[in-house]
Protein backbone atom coordinates (compact mmCIF):
# COMPACT_ATOMS: atom_id res chain seq x y z
CA UNK A 1 0.00 0.00 0.00
CA UNK A 2 3.21 2.45 -0.35
CA UNK A 3 1.58 4.22 -3.47
CA UNK A 4 -1.74 4.60 -1.38
CA UNK A 5 0.21 5.78 1.71
CA UNK A 6 2.15 7.98 -0.91
CA UNK A 7 -1.06 10.50 -2.24
CA UNK A 8 -2.52 9.75 1.74
CA UNK A 9 0.67 11.99 2.91
CA UNK A 10 0.04 14.45 0.45
CA UNK A 11 -3.72 15.02 0.57
CA UNK A 12 -3.71 18.14 2.67
CA UNK A 13 -0.57 19.94 1.09
CA UNK A 14 -2.84 23.01 -0.35
CA UNK A 15 -5.81 21.38 -0.50
CA UNK A 16 -8.79 24.18 -0.66
CA UNK A 17 -12.77 23.75 -0.17
CA UNK A 18 -14.54 26.00 -2.39
CA UNK A 19 -17.48 27.86 -1.06
CA UNK A 20 -20.47 26.12 -1.19
CA UNK A 21 -23.39 28.79 -2.56
CA UNK A 22 -25.80 27.54 0.35
CA UNK A 23 -27.74 30.60 0.42
CA UNK A 24 -28.07 30.87 -3.50
CA UNK A 25 -30.00 26.86 -3.63
CA UNK A 26 -32.59 27.81 -0.90
CA UNK A 27 -33.08 30.76 -2.69
CA UNK A 28 -33.51 29.25 -6.18
CA UNK A 29 -36.00 26.67 -4.04
CA UNK A 30 -38.03 29.42 -2.74
CA UNK A 31 -38.16 30.99 -6.07
CA UNK A 32 -39.81 27.97 -7.67
CA UNK A 33 -41.94 27.77 -3.84
CA UNK A 34 -43.67 31.34 -4.85
CA UNK A 35 -43.49 30.65 -8.54
CA UNK A 36 -45.36 27.21 -8.09
CA UNK A 37 -48.06 27.85 -5.57
CA UNK A 38 -51.26 27.73 -6.32
CA UNK A 39 -52.74 30.61 -5.97
CA UNK A 40 -56.31 29.82 -7.47
CA UNK A 41 -59.60 28.46 -5.08
CA UNK A 42 -62.76 26.79 -6.48
CA UNK A 43 -65.30 27.96 -4.26
CA UNK A 44 -68.60 25.76 -4.00
CA UNK A 45 -67.50 23.48 -6.46
CA UNK A 46 -69.42 20.48 -6.54
CA UNK A 47 -69.16 17.29 -5.71
CA UNK A 48 -69.04 16.04 -9.64
CA UNK A 49 -66.88 18.85 -10.70
CA UNK A 50 -63.80 16.22 -11.68
CA UNK A 51 -61.79 19.39 -12.88
CA UNK A 52 -61.83 21.10 -9.96
CA UNK A 53 -61.07 17.38 -8.25
CA UNK A 54 -58.09 17.26 -10.26
CA UNK A 55 -56.99 20.64 -8.93
CA UNK A 56 -57.27 19.95 -5.84
CA UNK A 57 -54.94 17.00 -5.30
CA UNK A 58 -52.79 18.78 -7.80
CA UNK A 59 -52.45 21.45 -5.26
CA UNK A 60 -52.18 18.96 -2.52
CA UNK A 61 -49.30 17.23 -4.56
CA UNK A 62 -47.54 20.88 -5.06
CA UNK A 63 -47.92 21.48 -1.21
CA UNK A 64 -46.63 17.68 -0.23
CA UNK A 65 -43.74 18.31 -2.76
CA UNK A 66 -42.67 21.50 -1.04
CA UNK A 67 -42.69 20.06 2.55
CA UNK A 68 -40.47 17.06 0.77
CA UNK A 69 -37.81 19.68 0.16
CA UNK A 70 -37.58 21.11 3.52
CA UNK A 71 -37.85 17.23 5.08
CA UNK A 72 -35.24 15.98 2.55
CA UNK A 73 -32.64 19.19 3.64
CA UNK A 74 -33.38 18.68 7.28
CA UNK A 75 -32.99 14.69 6.80
CA UNK A 76 -29.54 15.42 4.92
CA UNK A 77 -28.19 17.93 7.50
CA UNK A 78 -26.25 14.91 9.36
CA UNK A 79 -24.38 14.24 6.38
CA UNK A 80 -23.63 18.07 5.45
CA UNK A 81 -22.11 17.99 9.24
CA UNK A 82 -20.36 15.18 8.71
CA UNK A 83 -18.84 16.39 5.29
CA UNK A 84 -18.15 19.75 7.30
CA UNK A 85 -16.24 17.70 10.40
CA UNK A 86 -14.58 15.47 7.40
CA UNK A 87 -13.58 18.47 5.15
CA UNK A 88 -9.58 17.67 5.44
CA UNK A 89 -9.84 13.77 5.22
CA UNK A 90 -9.98 11.72 2.19
CA UNK A 91 -13.22 9.55 2.65
CA UNK A 92 -13.24 6.26 1.13
CA UNK A 93 -17.00 4.77 0.84
CA UNK A 94 -17.32 0.92 0.39
CA UNK A 95 -20.45 -0.03 -1.31
CA UNK A 96 -21.96 -2.92 -2.11
CA UNK A 97 -24.42 -5.88 -1.45
CA UNK A 98 -25.21 -8.46 1.24
CA UNK A 99 -22.28 -10.85 1.06
CA UNK A 100 -19.88 -9.29 -0.84
CA UNK A 101 -17.20 -9.14 1.68
CA UNK A 102 -17.11 -5.03 2.52
CA UNK A 103 -15.81 -5.41 6.18
CA UNK A 104 -13.22 -8.39 5.72
CA UNK A 105 -12.16 -6.25 2.72
CA UNK A 106 -12.10 -3.30 4.78
CA UNK A 107 -10.10 -4.54 7.55
CA UNK A 108 -7.94 -5.88 5.76
CA UNK A 109 -7.47 -2.64 3.95
CA UNK A 110 -6.69 -0.90 7.17
CA UNK A 111 -4.15 -3.50 8.87
CA UNK A 112 -1.92 -2.83 5.78
CA UNK A 113 -2.31 1.10 5.63
CA UNK A 114 -1.98 1.73 9.13
CA UNK A 115 1.03 -0.92 8.99
CA UNK A 116 2.82 1.00 6.20
CA UNK A 117 1.35 4.40 7.07
CA UNK A 118 2.62 3.60 10.91
CA UNK A 119 -0.23 4.66 12.35
CA UNK A 120 -2.81 3.06 14.93
CA UNK A 121 -6.67 2.07 13.18
CA UNK A 122 -9.42 3.82 15.14
CA UNK A 123 -13.59 2.45 14.69
CA UNK A 124 -16.06 4.19 14.50
CA UNK A 125 -19.86 4.68 14.37
CA UNK A 126 -22.00 7.44 13.21
CA UNK A 127 -25.12 8.24 14.91
CA UNK A 128 -26.82 11.08 14.33
CA UNK A 129 -24.19 12.37 12.03
CA UNK A 130 -21.79 11.90 15.11
CA UNK A 131 -18.64 10.12 15.55
CA UNK A 132 -18.37 7.50 18.20
CA UNK A 133 -15.49 5.63 18.96
CA UNK A 134 -15.89 1.70 19.49
CA UNK A 135 -13.53 -1.65 19.91
CA UNK A 136 -12.48 -3.07 16.45
CA UNK A 137 -12.19 -4.88 13.78
CA UNK A 138 -15.16 -4.44 12.06
CA UNK A 139 -17.51 -7.63 12.54
CA UNK A 140 -17.42 -10.00 9.49
CA UNK A 141 -19.91 -12.43 8.67
CA UNK A 142 -21.84 -13.78 5.36
CA UNK A 143 -24.84 -11.99 7.03
CA UNK A 144 -25.48 -8.22 7.05
CA UNK A 145 -23.41 -7.32 9.97
CA UNK A 146 -23.57 -3.26 9.59
CA UNK A 147 -26.80 -1.94 10.56
CA UNK A 148 -25.03 1.67 11.30
CA UNK A 149 -22.55 3.61 9.29
CA UNK A 150 -19.22 2.48 10.42
CA UNK A 151 -15.55 3.29 9.69
CA UNK A 152 -12.21 3.23 10.22
CA UNK A 153 -10.11 6.46 10.52
CA UNK A 154 -6.04 5.92 9.41
CA UNK A 155 -4.10 9.18 10.45
CA UNK A 156 -5.28 12.69 10.01
CA UNK A 157 -6.56 12.28 6.54
CA UNK A 158 -7.52 9.50 5.81
CA UNK A 159 -11.16 7.35 6.52
CA UNK A 160 -13.08 4.32 5.28
CA UNK A 161 -16.83 4.41 5.72
CA UNK A 162 -18.50 1.16 5.34
CA UNK A 163 -22.42 1.17 4.69
CA UNK A 164 -25.19 -1.39 5.40
CA UNK A 165 -25.64 -3.35 2.36
CA UNK A 166 -28.00 -2.76 -0.89
CA UNK A 167 -30.98 -4.65 0.12
CA UNK A 168 -29.91 -4.82 3.34
CA UNK A 169 -31.92 -7.06 5.91
CA UNK A 170 -33.96 -3.84 7.25
CA UNK A 171 -35.26 -1.30 5.59
CA UNK A 172 -33.58 1.79 7.71
CA UNK A 173 -30.01 0.54 6.62
CA UNK A 174 -30.80 1.09 2.82
CA UNK A 175 -31.88 4.16 4.45
CA UNK A 176 -28.75 4.85 5.97
CA UNK A 177 -26.67 3.72 3.03
CA UNK A 178 -28.55 6.60 0.81
CA UNK A 179 -28.10 9.24 2.86
CA UNK A 180 -24.45 9.41 4.06
CA UNK A 181 -23.47 8.55 0.43
CA UNK A 182 -22.74 11.74 -0.33
CA UNK A 183 -20.06 12.22 2.68
CA UNK A 184 -17.48 10.12 0.63
CA UNK A 185 -15.00 11.68 -1.44
CA UNK A 186 -14.78 8.18 -3.77
CA UNK A 187 -16.55 4.99 -3.81
CA UNK A 188 -15.02 1.37 -4.27
CA UNK A 189 -18.04 -0.75 -5.10
CA UNK A 190 -17.00 -4.14 -4.38
CA UNK A 191 -18.90 -6.71 -5.84
CA UNK A 192 -18.44 -10.82 -5.49
CA UNK A 193 -16.83 -12.43 -8.44
CA UNK A 194 -19.48 -14.91 -7.71
CA UNK A 195 -21.79 -12.58 -9.45
CA UNK A 196 -20.60 -9.29 -10.37
CA UNK A 197 -22.03 -5.99 -11.40
CA UNK A 198 -25.54 -6.68 -10.85
CA UNK A 199 -28.23 -4.30 -12.21
CA UNK A 200 -29.74 -2.98 -9.19
CA UNK A 201 -26.21 -1.40 -8.13
CA UNK A 202 -25.42 0.27 -11.04
CA UNK A 203 -28.68 2.27 -10.35
CA UNK A 204 -27.75 2.82 -6.76
CA UNK A 205 -24.20 4.21 -8.29
CA UNK A 206 -25.34 6.19 -10.97
CA UNK A 207 -26.07 8.84 -8.19
CA UNK A 208 -22.49 8.46 -7.11
CA UNK A 209 -21.44 9.50 -10.89
CA UNK A 210 -23.86 11.99 -11.57
CA UNK A 211 -22.17 14.15 -8.40
CA UNK A 212 -18.73 13.05 -10.42
CA UNK A 213 -16.81 11.35 -8.13
CA UNK A 214 -14.55 8.62 -8.87
CA UNK A 215 -16.06 5.21 -8.54
CA UNK A 216 -13.39 2.31 -8.71
CA UNK A 217 -15.14 -1.51 -9.16
CA UNK A 218 -13.26 -3.89 -6.92
CA UNK A 219 -14.47 -7.54 -8.02
CA UNK A 220 -14.13 -9.54 -4.44
CA UNK A 221 -13.57 -12.95 -3.56
CA UNK A 222 -11.50 -13.41 -6.92
CA UNK A 223 -10.22 -17.03 -5.92
CA UNK A 224 -11.04 -20.59 -6.17
CA UNK A 225 -10.71 -23.75 -4.58
CA UNK A 226 -8.11 -26.54 -5.70
CA UNK A 227 -8.50 -30.05 -4.18
CA UNK A 228 -5.54 -32.40 -4.32
CA UNK A 229 -4.75 -35.91 -3.09
CA UNK A 230 -1.75 -35.48 0.26
CA UNK A 231 0.44 -38.50 -1.29
CA UNK A 232 2.22 -38.34 2.80
CA UNK A 233 -1.26 -39.36 4.13
CA UNK A 234 -3.71 -40.47 1.02
CA UNK A 235 -6.17 -37.82 2.29
CA UNK A 236 -7.95 -35.20 0.15
CA UNK A 237 -6.19 -31.54 0.62
CA UNK A 238 -8.36 -27.89 -0.30
CA UNK A 239 -6.10 -25.01 -1.22
CA UNK A 240 -7.76 -21.29 -1.91
CA UNK A 241 -5.29 -19.96 -5.30
CA UNK A 242 -6.67 -16.99 -6.91
CA UNK A 243 -8.32 -17.05 -10.52
CA UNK A 244 -6.35 -17.11 -13.65
CA UNK A 245 -5.32 -13.67 -14.95
CA UNK A 246 -7.53 -14.51 -18.25
CA UNK A 247 -10.52 -15.48 -16.03
CA UNK A 248 -10.12 -12.35 -14.32
CA UNK A 249 -9.71 -9.94 -17.08
CA UNK A 250 -12.82 -11.82 -18.40
CA UNK A 251 -14.59 -10.45 -15.23
CA UNK A 252 -13.41 -6.89 -15.24
CA UNK A 253 -14.01 -6.28 -18.79
CA UNK A 254 -17.46 -7.47 -18.71
CA UNK A 255 -18.66 -5.47 -15.29
CA UNK A 256 -16.81 -2.57 -17.24
CA UNK A 257 -18.92 -2.74 -20.05
CA UNK A 258 -22.05 -4.17 -18.35
CA UNK A 259 -21.72 -0.82 -16.12
CA UNK A 260 -20.96 1.86 -18.64
CA UNK A 261 -23.68 0.45 -21.16
CA UNK A 262 -26.08 0.39 -18.80
CA UNK A 263 -25.50 4.05 -17.02
CA UNK A 264 -24.97 5.29 -20.53
CA UNK A 265 -28.52 4.08 -21.20
CA UNK A 266 -30.32 5.69 -18.38
CA UNK A 267 -28.86 9.08 -18.05
CA UNK A 268 -25.52 10.30 -20.12
CA UNK A 269 -23.62 10.14 -17.01
CA UNK A 270 -20.10 9.14 -18.54
CA UNK A 271 -20.58 11.73 -20.85
CA UNK A 272 -20.10 14.58 -18.26
CA UNK A 273 -17.85 12.72 -16.05
CA UNK A 274 -15.74 10.13 -18.46
CA UNK A 275 -13.46 9.89 -15.47
CA UNK A 276 -15.77 8.95 -12.76
CA UNK A 277 -15.99 5.08 -13.04
CA UNK A 278 -12.80 3.31 -13.12
CA UNK A 279 -11.95 0.41 -14.45
CA UNK A 280 -12.09 -3.12 -12.39
CA UNK A 281 -9.78 -4.34 -10.31
CA UNK A 282 -10.26 -8.18 -9.24
CA UNK A 283 -8.59 -8.86 -5.46
CA UNK A 284 -8.36 -11.72 -2.99
CA UNK A 285 -8.39 -10.95 0.42
CA UNK A 286 -8.18 -14.87 1.65
CA UNK A 287 -5.58 -15.07 -0.90
CA UNK A 288 -3.35 -11.99 0.46
CA UNK A 289 -3.83 -13.32 3.91
CA UNK A 290 -3.04 -16.64 3.14
CA UNK A 291 0.38 -16.31 1.12
CA UNK A 292 1.45 -12.66 1.63
CA UNK A 293 4.98 -13.53 0.36
CA UNK A 294 4.14 -15.53 -2.64
CA UNK A 295 4.47 -13.85 -5.94
CA UNK A 296 3.44 -16.93 -8.33
CA UNK A 297 0.43 -16.03 -10.49
CA UNK A 298 -1.95 -18.92 -8.56
CA UNK A 299 -1.29 -16.51 -5.32
CA UNK A 300 -1.51 -13.24 -6.64
CA UNK A 301 -4.58 -11.58 -4.41
CA UNK A 302 -4.50 -8.24 -6.61
CA UNK A 303 -3.55 -5.92 -3.76
CA UNK A 304 -0.82 -4.23 -5.43
CA UNK A 305 -3.05 -3.47 -8.71
CA UNK A 306 -5.62 -2.35 -6.47
CA UNK A 307 -2.61 -0.29 -4.13
CA UNK A 308 -1.67 1.22 -7.15
CA UNK A 309 -5.63 2.45 -8.74
CA UNK A 310 -6.26 3.55 -5.21
CA UNK A 311 -3.37 6.05 -5.17
CA UNK A 312 -4.95 7.64 -8.92
CA UNK A 313 -8.35 7.53 -7.32
CA UNK A 314 -7.26 9.21 -4.26
CA UNK A 315 -5.83 11.82 -7.09
CA UNK A 316 -9.24 12.47 -8.90
CA UNK A 317 -11.14 12.64 -5.40
CA UNK A 318 -9.08 15.24 -4.36
CA UNK A 319 -10.25 17.36 -7.11
CA UNK A 320 -13.67 16.11 -6.79
CA UNK A 321 -13.32 17.32 -2.74
CA UNK A 322 -12.54 20.98 -3.40
CA UNK A 323 -15.98 21.27 -5.13
CA UNK A 324 -17.76 18.64 -2.79
CA UNK A 325 -20.10 20.74 -1.14
CA UNK A 326 -20.96 22.73 -4.00
CA UNK A 327 -21.95 19.56 -6.05
CA UNK A 328 -24.08 18.50 -3.49
CA UNK A 329 -25.85 21.54 -3.15
CA UNK A 330 -26.59 21.22 -7.14
CA UNK A 331 -27.15 17.45 -6.49
CA UNK A 332 -30.04 18.48 -4.05
CA UNK A 333 -30.92 20.73 -6.34
CA UNK A 334 -31.44 18.61 -9.13
CA UNK A 335 -32.47 14.84 -7.73
CA UNK A 336 -34.63 16.59 -4.18
CA UNK A 337 -36.24 19.52 -6.45
CA UNK A 338 -35.80 19.59 -10.34
CA UNK A 339 -35.88 16.21 -10.92
CA UNK A 340 -39.07 15.66 -9.15
CA UNK A 341 -41.02 18.86 -10.89
CA UNK A 342 -39.80 17.43 -14.36
CA UNK A 343 -40.95 13.87 -13.81
CA UNK A 344 -43.77 14.19 -12.01
CA UNK A 345 -45.13 17.79 -11.81
CA UNK A 346 -44.80 18.75 -15.14
CA UNK A 347 -46.66 15.38 -16.97
CA UNK A 348 -49.02 15.80 -14.46
CA UNK A 349 -49.87 19.58 -14.85
CA UNK A 350 -49.56 18.92 -18.80
CA UNK A 351 -52.38 16.08 -18.69
CA UNK A 352 -54.58 18.40 -16.64
CA UNK A 353 -54.05 21.37 -19.27
CA UNK A 354 -55.38 19.26 -21.94
CA UNK A 355 -58.26 18.02 -19.69
CA UNK A 356 -59.22 21.24 -19.04
CA UNK A 357 -59.03 22.31 -22.66
CA UNK A 358 -61.22 19.14 -23.49
CA UNK A 359 -63.41 20.62 -20.96
CA UNK A 360 -63.41 24.23 -22.41
CA UNK A 361 -64.65 22.80 -25.44
CA UNK A 362 -67.05 20.69 -24.46
CA UNK A 363 -68.57 23.52 -22.52
CA UNK A 364 -68.60 25.51 -25.56
CA UNK A 365 -70.09 22.85 -27.86
CA UNK A 366 -72.31 22.45 -25.13
CA UNK A 367 -73.69 26.13 -25.03
CA UNK A 368 -74.68 26.02 -29.03
CA UNK A 369 -76.71 22.72 -28.00
CA UNK A 370 -78.30 24.66 -24.97
CA UNK A 371 -79.35 28.12 -27.41
CA UNK A 372 -80.56 26.26 -29.63
CA UNK A 373 -82.76 23.72 -27.33
CA UNK A 374 -83.67 26.69 -25.51
CA UNK A 375 -84.84 29.11 -28.14
CA UNK A 376 -86.55 25.99 -29.58
CA UNK A 377 -88.85 25.61 -26.93
CA UNK A 378 -89.38 29.77 -26.12
CA UNK A 379 -90.55 30.32 -29.67
CA UNK A 380 -93.02 27.46 -29.51
CA UNK A 381 -94.64 29.18 -26.73
CA UNK A 382 -94.15 32.73 -28.45
CA UNK A 383 -97.11 32.75 -30.38
CA UNK A 384 -99.48 31.77 -27.87
CA UNK A 385 -97.82 34.26 -25.28
CA UNK A 386 -98.62 37.26 -27.94
CA UNK A 387 -102.45 36.45 -28.37
CA UNK A 388 -102.80 36.44 -24.97
CA UNK A 389 -101.90 40.19 -24.93
CA UNK A 390 -102.92 41.26 -28.83
CA UNK A 391 -106.31 42.84 -26.79
CA UNK A 392 -104.57 45.19 -24.44
CA UNK A 393 -101.24 45.84 -26.70
CA UNK A 394 -98.93 46.31 -23.67
CA UNK A 395 -95.67 45.44 -24.84
CA UNK A 396 -94.26 45.75 -21.65
CA UNK A 397 -96.30 43.21 -19.83
CA UNK A 398 -95.93 41.12 -22.70
CA UNK A 399 -91.74 41.47 -22.13
CA UNK A 400 -92.00 40.97 -18.63
CA UNK A 401 -93.89 37.43 -18.88
CA UNK A 402 -91.82 36.65 -21.68
CA UNK A 403 -88.42 37.41 -19.57
CA UNK A 404 -89.54 34.61 -16.98
CA UNK A 405 -90.55 32.48 -19.61
CA UNK A 406 -86.93 32.23 -20.63
CA UNK A 407 -85.64 32.43 -17.19
CA UNK A 408 -87.53 29.58 -16.46
CA UNK A 409 -86.09 27.67 -19.92
CA UNK A 410 -82.79 28.89 -19.79
CA UNK A 411 -82.59 27.83 -15.70
CA UNK A 412 -84.59 24.63 -16.27
CA UNK A 413 -81.71 23.48 -19.24
CA UNK A 414 -78.93 25.04 -17.39
CA UNK A 415 -79.25 23.15 -14.13
CA UNK A 416 -77.74 19.93 -15.01
CA UNK A 417 -74.52 21.42 -16.64
CA UNK A 418 -73.85 23.99 -13.53
CA UNK A 419 -74.55 21.54 -11.13
CA UNK A 420 -71.82 19.21 -12.25
CA UNK A 421 -69.68 22.93 -11.73
CA UNK A 422 -70.84 24.46 -8.71
CA UNK A 423 -73.23 24.11 -5.53
CA UNK A 424 -74.03 27.60 -5.72
CA UNK A 425 -74.31 29.14 -9.13
CA UNK A 426 -75.63 33.43 -9.86
CA UNK A 427 -78.57 33.85 -11.54
CA UNK A 428 -79.17 34.03 -15.09
CA UNK A 429 -79.89 38.00 -16.31
CA UNK A 430 -83.21 37.25 -18.74
CA UNK A 431 -84.60 40.45 -18.78
CA UNK A 432 -86.15 41.49 -22.10
CA UNK A 433 -87.24 44.93 -23.10
CA UNK A 434 -90.61 45.94 -24.43
CA UNK A 435 -89.09 48.15 -26.35
CA UNK A 436 -87.02 45.82 -29.27
CA UNK A 437 -90.82 43.78 -29.45
CA UNK A 438 -92.03 46.67 -31.76
CA UNK A 439 -95.65 47.29 -31.36
CA UNK A 440 -99.13 45.88 -31.98
CA UNK A 441 -100.82 47.21 -35.29
CA UNK A 442 -104.47 48.08 -35.00
CA UNK A 443 -106.46 46.59 -38.23
CA UNK A 444 -109.20 49.48 -39.51
CA UNK A 445 -112.32 49.89 -41.72
CA UNK A 446 -113.83 53.35 -42.18
CA UNK A 447 -117.20 55.16 -43.58
CA UNK A 448 -118.52 58.41 -44.17
CA UNK A 449 -120.89 60.55 -43.06
CA UNK A 450 -122.24 63.98 -44.27
CA UNK A 451 -121.42 67.01 -41.97
CA UNK A 452 -124.03 69.68 -44.18
CA UNK A 453 -126.95 67.30 -44.21
CA UNK A 454 -129.29 69.88 -42.31
CA UNK A 455 -128.58 73.01 -44.71
CA UNK A 456 -129.19 70.52 -47.79
CA UNK A 457 -132.16 69.26 -47.03
CA UNK A 458 -133.40 72.77 -46.31
CA UNK A 459 -132.43 73.93 -49.54
CA UNK A 460 -134.22 70.94 -51.29
CA UNK A 461 -137.16 72.11 -49.53
CA UNK A 462 -137.18 75.52 -50.71
CA UNK A 463 -136.44 74.57 -54.21
CA UNK A 464 -139.01 71.91 -54.20
CA UNK A 465 -141.41 74.33 -53.40
CA UNK A 466 -140.38 76.95 -55.69
CA UNK A 467 -140.05 74.41 -58.42
CA UNK A 468 -144.16 73.53 -57.74
CA UNK A 469 -144.84 77.16 -56.83
CA UNK A 470 -143.77 77.43 -61.41
CA UNK A 471 -145.47 73.92 -61.94
CA UNK A 472 -148.89 75.46 -60.66
CA UNK A 473 -149.00 77.81 -63.86
CA UNK A 474 -149.05 74.33 -65.75
CA UNK A 475 -151.40 72.19 -64.41
CA UNK A 476 -150.09 68.78 -62.48
CA UNK A 477 -147.55 67.84 -65.32
CA UNK A 478 -146.25 71.44 -64.34
CA UNK A 479 -146.47 70.27 -60.26
CA UNK A 480 -144.36 67.13 -61.53
CA UNK A 481 -141.91 69.28 -63.62
CA UNK A 482 -141.65 72.24 -60.87
CA UNK A 483 -140.26 69.60 -58.63
CA UNK A 484 -137.85 68.39 -60.93
CA UNK A 485 -136.59 71.67 -61.24
CA UNK A 486 -136.38 72.44 -57.55
CA UNK A 487 -134.49 69.18 -57.26
CA UNK A 488 -132.15 70.77 -59.80
CA UNK A 489 -132.13 74.00 -58.18
CA UNK A 490 -130.77 72.73 -55.00
CA UNK A 491 -128.18 70.18 -56.33
CA UNK A 492 -126.96 73.80 -58.40
CA UNK A 493 -126.71 76.02 -55.49
CA UNK A 494 -125.39 73.35 -52.81
CA UNK A 495 -122.38 70.79 -52.36
CA UNK A 496 -122.18 67.22 -49.77
CA UNK A 497 -119.88 67.52 -46.97
CA UNK A 498 -118.52 64.10 -45.53
CA UNK A 499 -116.82 62.98 -42.39
CA UNK A 500 -114.63 60.02 -42.20
CA UNK A 501 -115.30 57.27 -39.61
CA UNK A 502 -113.12 54.34 -38.46
CA UNK A 503 -113.65 51.02 -36.45
CA UNK A 504 -111.41 48.64 -35.42
CA UNK A 505 -111.81 45.03 -36.91
CA UNK A 506 -108.66 43.66 -35.67
CA UNK A 507 -104.97 43.54 -34.30
CA UNK A 508 -101.60 42.37 -36.62
CA UNK A 509 -99.44 41.24 -34.71
CA UNK A 510 -96.85 40.09 -37.40
CA UNK A 511 -94.13 42.92 -36.20
CA UNK A 512 -94.26 41.64 -32.77
CA UNK A 513 -94.30 37.95 -33.36
CA UNK A 514 -90.83 38.82 -35.94
CA UNK A 515 -89.40 41.15 -34.25
CA UNK A 516 -89.95 38.34 -30.87
CA UNK A 517 -88.06 35.25 -32.64
CA UNK A 518 -84.83 37.56 -32.89
CA UNK A 519 -85.23 39.42 -28.97
CA UNK A 520 -85.93 35.78 -27.98
CA UNK A 521 -82.46 33.79 -29.90
CA UNK A 522 -80.22 37.03 -28.62
CA UNK A 523 -81.80 36.81 -24.70
CA UNK A 524 -81.26 33.36 -24.73
CA UNK A 525 -77.84 33.50 -26.23
CA UNK A 526 -76.53 36.03 -24.19
CA UNK A 527 -78.01 34.03 -20.89
CA UNK A 528 -76.12 30.81 -21.72
CA UNK A 529 -73.05 32.31 -22.95
CA UNK A 530 -72.74 34.03 -19.60
CA UNK A 531 -73.55 31.42 -18.07
CA UNK A 532 -70.93 29.13 -19.26
CA UNK A 533 -68.55 32.03 -19.25
CA UNK A 534 -69.01 32.13 -15.88
CA UNK A 535 -67.82 28.67 -15.37
CA UNK A 536 -64.98 28.71 -17.38
CA UNK A 537 -64.08 31.77 -15.84
CA UNK A 538 -64.53 30.50 -12.24
CA UNK A 539 -63.03 26.86 -12.57
CA UNK A 540 -60.99 26.44 -15.91
CA UNK A 541 -59.37 29.78 -16.48
CA UNK A 542 -57.99 30.20 -12.95
CA UNK A 543 -56.44 26.67 -13.11
CA UNK A 544 -55.70 27.05 -16.74
CA UNK A 545 -53.29 29.90 -15.81
CA UNK A 546 -51.68 28.61 -13.20
CA UNK A 547 -50.66 25.50 -15.29
CA UNK A 548 -49.18 27.80 -18.42
CA UNK A 549 -47.78 29.54 -15.44
CA UNK A 550 -45.90 26.15 -13.75
CA UNK A 551 -45.26 24.61 -16.86
CA UNK A 552 -43.37 27.69 -18.28
CA UNK A 553 -41.54 28.03 -15.03
CA UNK A 554 -40.15 24.28 -14.66
CA UNK A 555 -39.20 24.35 -18.31
CA UNK A 556 -37.14 27.65 -17.19
CA UNK A 557 -35.66 25.98 -14.31
CA UNK A 558 -34.66 22.49 -16.63
CA UNK A 559 -32.98 25.02 -18.95
CA UNK A 560 -30.89 27.13 -15.99
CA UNK A 561 -27.88 24.75 -15.12
CA UNK A 562 -26.69 25.95 -11.40
CA UNK A 563 -23.28 27.19 -10.52
CA UNK A 564 -20.95 24.31 -9.85
CA UNK A 565 -18.94 25.96 -7.58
Amino acid sequence: MKALATQIHAFAEGFTTAAADEVGLHQRIDEACRALTPLFTLEHAGKDNEMALEAEKLVSHVQAMFRSWGDEWRAAQPMRELSQQMADRFVLLVFGKVNAGKSSFINHLADRLSETLAVPASYFQLEGGKVNYIDGPLKEGATETTHAIQGIELGPHFVILDTPGLHSVTPENAGLTRRFTDTADAVVWLTPASNPGLVHELDELSEEIRLGKPVLPVISKSDTVLESIDASCGGLVQQTVAKSPENRQLQQTDVYQRATQHLAEHQALLARNPLSLRRPVSISVLCDKQYPARNETRYDSGLTELDCTLASLLADAKAYKCRKMQAQLNHFWQKKVLTPLEQQLYPECERLAAELSQQEQALHSEKDRLVISVANKVAELWPELVLKHQDSGDTQALSRELSLLIQQQVSEELKPVLDKFSQNYPDVDCSVSGEHLGQFQKLTASYQTKTNGVSKTAWEIAGTALGSALGLLGGPAGLFAGGIAGKLITDHLVDDEYEEHYYTIGVDISEVLAKGDTVIQQAVTEAIECSINWVIQQYIKPVKDYLADALAHIARLSDTVPHSG
